[in-house]
């Protein structure tokens, strides 16, 4: 007695390779110009510089020190002409991501 799924050729159920977890995009590294507090001034991502217009949030996380730690400070930022973007960066690491 079959019990009526439908199976691969390689042996899994037909419909369920779009169940799988993918990670989303990954972060992308970029060059990030400061103030003396640490904020983000302009961004350089890609060919341009882009000014940043305004800081709408900041937030810290610190997780996972029983694995591999992870300090980062997070902004959501305005860039010119009007491009909200977030943007992190790894203090273990000492380097700038757009997330």
């Amino acid at each position: 007695m079959t019990s009526g799924v439908r199976r691969s050729p390689t042996g899994r159920r037909q419909g369920c390779e779009a169940l799988r977890l993918r990670p989303l995009g990954g972060a992308r590294p970029l060059r990030v110009r400061v103030d003396e507090q640490g904020l983000p001034l302009a961004v350089e991502d890609g060919p341009g510089v882009r000014r940043v217009l305004q800081q709408r949030e900041r937030w810290q996380i610190d997780d996972e020190w029983w694995r591999s730690p992870i300090h980062r400070i997070y902004h959501e930022v305005v860039l010119e002409p009007g491009e909200p973007m977030v943007l992190y960066h790894d203090l273990c690491e000492s380097l700038w991501y757009r997330q």
